[in-house]
């Protein structure tokens, strides 16, 4: 007897003979009982002695009244358990028909999440594949970002596989995208083959800490036009700024403040000065020279010069006993050490490109070059805290010697005494050291990077990962026992679940990343795609299909039992039960069929739609109890005959 576990094996394809099966048999049950009511009627069974039943009188009668005798003796046997059989197989007949509803039902639940699986699936790419890592990072864009200074002790120290060799742009940005390096720079062009000195690195700080590279181009912008060895430069008690040669000889002199130095004529005559308090001679005395004294060495109120030689002076200490004559007519009178605190001086090198003299406070100026806005980029080597004094100015009696300078707070300016002897204002003209090569990228020169930051950085350690992105586009790696790479075309070759997808597309390490992760690693059990997604509902079918199966296992069984019942009955009233054998064996063929189901024949979707074609069997299904009907027939009209 066919069993329960067996119909749960019946393929799709069997479903449709069902159909055809029942309605060819009830056709035939249909003729058939026409036949015997045509037979009866022209025998006149009901009114002849069922002169009908002679032809089976082999069967061990000897006369009518003994067959009449044994079929009635048969119907006395089966009357009660064919009753009692036709009312248990109207209950299966009522339970097949509750539970085929129940199945069609669930096969249109299947059939409609299918569709939904396929109409959100769409075309989209993004879902349901393989992904396999090959490159740390593709189309990567890069940006120049400046010309940086190097040195030994080396800005960028990335090890990417082209640090410290002459390469090409665009091997060294290749290096770099593979050793997972934010930033690269090429130094020391080499024009002939278009290449230079690659270095890469993540640290953007370290990469910038020596300053940007520029040949700074100086721009004089004021000069004392003066020349000569030992030269320097001063800035005088008087306001003046004065550049003078190794004698103390004044070679360039900026305006004096009349209120801190005056100057005399004196028409008295005499050889005689009172209240002399120095007398100095010689090739080196000149006025400023004796001012010098005046105010440093001696507290004094005035000093007088030999205007014919300007190589004598005479300090003095009172000026109402002053007398001169023709070769002593220049007399000029010094503050006091307590007044000089009104003539505090100050150079000052301004951030406008000015340089200005201030008395006093940067409110007053006395004298300034008028280079206002024309200074220009800044050079870090000018800046104040590098010059002479720290600071962006000279004050009263400070003093610039051959070769030493003072410059602007932010490097834009600087004073300088030449060694030539020549005082000049510079601003800077900075260049960049870095040149733009014949293919428009740029290379330092000679320990100065051209540096480029790359727009994204790629994880090296995912390479050569295999993974399956899922419908909700997350993503499950393989493990390596479920992949093989090709070595004819570098791919993998994957062994998974036959519902899965196989074939596989390339993405870079970023794009790995970007994925959001299930946490559970593939299997050769996972399934995927439409089955995933069908899962629950092809369960609950499954579950129906069974309990059909256990049903129509018990129809047959009845019929089986029914055939056993009436064998002899069917015999003695000389009825053919070849159709009822043949019917037989069209519903076990069934149940066989079923029993031969494989569950994996409904994972697509032509079995989905073959197995729909169990509906028919909705429309049809009273058919499967036409022979049952025929042994009922009989039973009811020998019965009449009998009462």
């Amino acid at each position: 007897m066919t069993s329960v576990t067996e119909y749960s094996k019946i393929k799709e394809n069997s479903i449709s003979d069902l159909g055809s099966v029942t309605l060819k048999q009830g056709i035939k049950f249909k003729k058939y009982q026409s036949k015997i009511a045509k037979s009866v009627e022209s025998k006149n069974l009901l009114f002849e002695g069922f002169e009908g039943l002679q032809g089976n009188l082999s069967n061990g009668a000897t006369t009518t009244s003994d067959a009449l005798q044994k079929t009635k003796s048969l119907i006395s046997q089966t009357d009660n358990t064919v009753s009692s059989q036709i009312q248990e197989l109207n209950a299966l007949q009522n339970k097949f028909k509750t539970i085929l509803a129940q199945y069609n039902n669930s096969n249109t639940s299947l059939i409609d999440s299918t569709k939904t699986y396929l109409k959100s699936v769409g075309m989209s790419d993004s879902k349901n594949k393989n992904v396999y890592v090959n490159s740390v990072a593709n189309n990567v864009k890069d940006n120049y970002i400046g010309c940086y200074t190097d040195t030994n002790n080396r800005a960028m120290n990335g090890t990417s596989s082209m640090s410290g060799q002459y390469v090409s742009y665009d091997q060294c940005k290749q290096s770099a995208i593979d050793g997972a390096f934010k930033y690269f720079g090429l130094q020391d062009f080499r024009s002939e083959n278009q290449s230079g000195w690659c270095a890469t690195s993540n640290d953007l700080n370290a990469t910038k800490q020596y300053g940007e590279s520029f040949n700074y181009n100086e721009k004089a912008l004021w000069a004392s036009n003066t020349n000569g060895e030992g030269n320097s430069a001063e800035l005088t008690a008087s306001g003046s700024l004065i550049v003078k040669d190794s004698t103390g000889k004044v070679l360039f002199q900026t305006p004096t403040v009349a209120s801190c130095v005056e100057s005399y004529g004196v028409t008295q005559g005499g050889d005689s000065w009172g209240n002399d308090i120095a007398y100095f001679s010689g090739s080196d005395v000149n006025p400023q020279y004796c001012q010098d004294k005046c105010t440093s060495d001696y507290n004094c109120a005035g000093f007088a010069m030999n205007s014919d030689t300007n190589t004598e002076c005479w300090i003095k200490s009172d000026v109402s006993n002053v007398q001169s004559n023709n070769s002593r007519n220049t007399y000029k009178r010094v503050l006091t050490k307590d007044a000089r605190g009104l003539c505090q001086f100050s150079l000052v090198l301004q951030g406008d490109g000015n340089m200005c003299i201030y008395q006093n406070s940067v409110s007053n100026a006395v004298w300034a070059t008028m280079t206002n806005g024309k200074q220009q980029a800044s050079n870090p080597n000018w800046i104040a805290r590098n010059g002479k004094y720290g600071v962006e100015m000279l004050t009263t009696n400070q003093v610039l010697m051959s070769g030493e300078f003072i410059g602007s707070t932010d490097g834009s300016l600087k004073l300088v005494m030449q060694s030539d002897g020549n005082l000049v204002l510079y601003t800077s003209n900075p260049q960049s050291t870095c040149i733009k090569g014949n293919n428009g990228n740029m290379y330092g020169a000679n320990f100065s990077n051209a540096v480029y930051e790359l727009d994204k950085v790629g994880i090296p350690g995912d390479l050569g990962k295999v993974g399956y992105v899922d419908d909700d586009s997350k993503l499950s790696e393989y493990p390596t026992s479920m992949f093989s790479i090709d070595k004819t075309t570098n791919m993998p070759i994957i062994n998974n679940n036959n519902s899965c997808a196989k074939n596989v597309d390339t993405i870079d390490t970023i794009n790995w990343d970007a994925y959001a992760k299930t946490g559970v690693p593939m299997s050769q059990n996972t399934v995927c795609g439409l089955e995933k997604a069908t899962q629950n509902e092809n369960i609950n079918r499954d579950a129906i299909r069974m309990q059909l199966a256990a049903i129509a296992d018990e129809i047959v069984n009845k019929i089986t039992y029914l055939e056993s019942l009436n064998l002899d009955l069917n015999n003695q009233m000389g009825i053919d039960k070849t159709v009822l054998d043949a019917n037989l064996k069209k519903y076990q063929a069934i149940s066989k069929q079923y029993n031969q189901y494989k569950a994996s024949d409904a994972m697509n979707i032509n079995g989905i739609l073959t197995d729909s074609s169990i509906v028919v069997l909705q429309e049809n299904y009273s058919y499967l109890f036409w022979s049952i009907l025929a042994i009922a027939v009989v039973v009811i009209t020998i019965n009449s005959i009998k009462k």
